[in-house]
């Protein structure tokens, strides 16, 4: 399995394993000390993936799968935290995140066991979020759409802190969600065990990368290569350190969200051919929040950032895992991640042939991240964010779990990541010809 590290690639010794196997493939890299890694940049960030043949990356697994969000258990999202946290993340230009297929997609995930989301932190949280102009999320279909999303039991979303929170988010523009498919797609995950991502931090660790220059990881193939792994016996994709950085800024202590809104938000969807949204509960779904400290997250963008995904044919991305996969990241001491960003960041992936992502899962999905520390994540955007969906032919989007989800953060030390990039980085992966 390959690693890409956009915002931490000055390492002195090399942390990335790669392996194909008929058993159980297992890529980690654990470090025993701190790692200082600092990503500043003075040229763009872009994470693309161009492909001119059909990239196929699959993983079959011996449980079902099924187009629909069926849930027998309960899906919890909680956040507890015990110390401040803040999240902050500053980008010049406006973030967009948007797939543009030209065949018809189909996103699906069914899932066994419980997916589980919760981040536990030992200080306040503060969320805000301040837009200036107004948040739209829509998307335009022009042939029938069925959602649907049936839950035999509670979903359950809380965040419990023992100390305030603030999560504020200041946008300047609208924040625009949308994706754009010619053709129908498929995208589907079917996974057999159950795929677990966390992040231990025991003690502080510094992640950083310091760049003059767009920094590029990429990996051109012009013949099948595997970058994924398919097995035929219980297969573990995780990267598992004992002292590793990650991207994402997980911290313990104060922490700021806060949401501000000065124009109106506006959540549509607009179809030109029948629509079914549908969604069954037998149970309650419970959103709470218990703050006993503040917390503080924020996110600041003057640009946009934009993470696109262009097909022009149908692209198949599939994971057939027999048993669980595992993404794991265990840190014993404290990690700074900062990344400081004066243009755009780009993450993207063009494919010229079709492409399908499908997962079949039939065990728990676990993300989680345990931090004791404060956490501090924030974004600025000064124009907007836009992420839409736009479809010319039926898709069908559903996930059906019969256990909950969880993806749980605990911090148990302060950690500190943030971004500083002057210009964007690019981090891409070109293929010519199939993957599996």
């Amino acid at each position: 399995m390959a690693t890409d590290n956009a915002l931490s690639s000055q390492l002195s010794n090399p942390t990335t394993t790669t392996s194909q196997l008929s058993n159980p493939i297992t890529t980690s890299s654990q470090l025993s000390n701190p790692i200082t890694t600092s990503s500043q940049l003075s040229n763009p960030t872009t994470t693309s993936s161009q492909l001119s043949n059909p990239t196929t990356t699959s993983s079959q697994l011996s449980n079902p799968i099924t187009t629909s969000s069926q849930l027998s258990n309960p899906i919890t999202t909680s956040s507890q935290l015990s110390n401040p946290i803040t999240t902050s993340s500053q980008l010049s230009n406006p973030t967009t995140t948007s797939s543009q297929l030209s065949n018809p997609i189909t996103t699906s995930s069914q899932l066994s066991n419980p997916i589980t989301t919760s981040s536990q932190l030992s200080n306040p949280i503060t969320p805000s979020s301040q837009l200036s102009n107004p948040t739209t999320t829509s998307s335009q279909l022009s042939n029938p759409i069925t959602t649907s999303s049936q839950l035999s039991n509670p979903i359950t979303t809380s965040s419990q802190l023992s100390n305030p929170i603030t999560t504020s988010s200041q946008l300047s523009n609208p924040t625009t969600t949308s994706s754009q498919l010619s053709n129908p797609t498929t995208t589907s995950s079917q996974l057999s065990n159950p795929i677990t991502t966390s992040s231990q931090l025991s003690n502080p660790t510094t992640t950083s990368s310091q760049l003059s220059n767009p920094t590029t990881t990429s990996s051109q193939l012009s013949n099948p290569i595997t970058t994924t792994s398919q097995l035929s016996n219980p297969t573990t994709t995780s990267s598992q350190l004992s002292n590793p950085i990650t991207t994402s800024s997980q911290l313990s202590n104060p922490t700021t969200t806060s949401s501000q809104l000065s124009n109106p938000t506006t959540t549509t969807s607009q179809l030109s051919n029948p629509t079914t949204t549908s969604s069954q509960l037998s149970n309650p779904i419970t959103t709470t929040s218990q703050l006993s400290n503040p917390t503080t997250t924020s996110s600041q963008l003057s640009n946009p950032t934009t993470t696109t995904s262009q097909l022009s044919n149908p692209t198949t991305t599939t994971s057939q895992l027999s048993n669980p996969i595992t993404t794991t990241s265990q840190l014993s001491n404290p990690i700074t991640t900062s990344s400081q960003l004066s243009n755009p960041t780009t993450t993207s992936s063009q494919l010229s042939n079709p492409i399908t992502t499908s997962s079949q899962l039939s065990n728990p999905i676990t993300t989680s991240s345990q931090l004791s520390n404060p956490i501090t994540t924030s974004s600025q955007l000064s124009n907007p964010t836009t992420t839409t969906s736009q479809l010319s032919n039926p898709t069908t989007t559903s996930s059906q779990l019969s256990n909950p989800i969880t993806t749980s953060s605990q911090l148990s030390n302060p950690t500190t990541t943030s971004s500083q990039l002057s210009n964007p980085t690019t981090t891409s992966s070109q293929l010519e010809s199939k993957s599996c």
